[in-house]
């Protein structure tokens, strides 16, 4: 019998479309050295339908991608919930829609220990477990196989994630749900729970520990790591500096066929970097600012649903792209990506900030004093 062989690891996302497709169960995601999860076939199990095969989005991809038809600039107008969100809490706004319909909606969310998983759920009281940027890859776990689930019993679902996430539900599916709703975001690349975890141990945080980690400032717009509520410290602030080289990510990150206009979801979300720079834009960004991309028509009509608490603008294309790399271009592999992960786990901070270049800068030290100059400003 012809052994099954699925995508290399330097091309596989760890979607895991395979293994929730596979009859027998016999494929698993199993963690590398590194930490990422690729799917072994048990051999002895398996019975080589190809199903396996069929569904992976590398490898037999027939995922449509298409240009926006709208190009927003957008924010919540609840300021609570955009005080809440990485920037300006669109996406709550779109969960809201479909759970006023008795709709599901998935998304990524730390569960015990901080591992990030996909969850299903039904209620406006759990939005925000799926608010908020996580920077590194989720779980999908059974994620696929229950939309499935919610979709044949007809209910409307609203699955985010990312591109590659969203192009290996699809292929799951193998067709196409009226009531599935995606959405996608600006994505630069994933690094794996391993790296969260080494990280983690640095600031002392246990292994069991069920705090809330935030990645983005809850009282402004731009990024500051926090736990529990306090900040963590501009030196500490090293994993988000390696993020932004590109040092943890992916293998595939590297050639992604998703960075690009073309996009797979009804919706993709990000930040508008560099709105205003060209074309004025006569609003306040201090507390958040979306990007907001409506891919499809079933995404146009969701979000005429939205329009009571939403700001919107339109912009151009053209714009979102000169902001956003990532939207036309994949992230480069950065020199020091082969040893990272390694170093990572023997050195201490301060031999890794020095060998990585991950030192703060002064502006590092100034945002926090600018945030907090701007808050105090606001409320005098």
């Amino acid at each position: 019998m012809e052994k099954i062989e699925l995508c290399s690891q330097d091309v596989c996302t760890g979607c895991g479309s395979c293994a929730s497709v596979c009859p027998r169960q016999c494929i698993i995601l199993q963690a590398t050295g590194e930490g990422f999860h690729f799917p072994i076939i048990d051999a002895d199990s398996c019975i080589n339908c190809g199903l396996c095969i069929k569904s992976c989005h590398q490898l037999n991809s027939k995922v449509k991608k298409q240009l926006p038809i709208d190009v927003y600039v957008a924010w919540n107008l609840d300021k609570v919930v955009r005080a809440a969100s990485s920037s300006g809490g669109v996406f709550s706004a779109l969960a809201e829609v479909v759970l006023k319909q008795k709709g599901v909606v998935f998304g990524a969310s730390f569960t015990d220990g901080l591992k990030l998983q996909h969850i299903d759920i039904e209620s406006n009281i759990d939005v925000h477990k799926l608010r908020g940027s996580k920077y590194l890859q989720s779980d999908t776990v059974d994620s696929y196989a229950k939309t499935r689930h919610f979709l044949e019993e007809g209910r409307l679902v609203l699955f985010s994630g990312t591109p590659c996430q969203i192009a290996g539900l699809y292929s799951f599916l193998k067709k196409k749900y009226d009531k599935l709703v995606t959405c996608d975001f600006v994505c630069h690349g994933v690094p794996s729970q391993e790296a969260f975890n080494l990280y983690k141990r640095r600031l002392s945080i246990s292994e069991n520990d069920t705090g809330i980690f935030s990645f983005r400032d809850t009282e402004g717009w731009g990024f500051r790591l926090a736990y529990r509520g306090k900040a963590i410290s501009t030196v500490d602030n090293y994993y988000f500096r390696a993020f932004s080289k590109g040092l943890m990510f992916m293998p595939a990150c590297y050639d992604c066929r998703y960075a690009i206009p073309e996009r797979v979801s009804d919706f993709t979300m990000g930040d508008f970097w560099g709105i205003g720079a060209k074309v004025p834009f006569h609003h306040s960004m201090d507390t958040g600012v979306s990007l907001l991309l409506v891919n499809s028509t079933k995404g146009v009509e969701i979000l005429k649903e939205c329009t009571h608490s939403l700001f919107l603008e339109q912009r151009t294309l053209e714009e979102a792209i000169e902001g956003n790399y990532n939207l036309n271009h994949k992230s480069i592999k950065p020199r020091g990506r082969e040893t990272f992960y390694d170093d990572f786990r023997r050195m201490d901070k301060w031999a890794l900030m020095k060998k990585y270049a991950l030192f703060p800068s002064l502006r590092d030290f100034l945002r926090p004093i600018k945030r907090y100059y701007k808050i105090y400003m606001s409320k005098s």
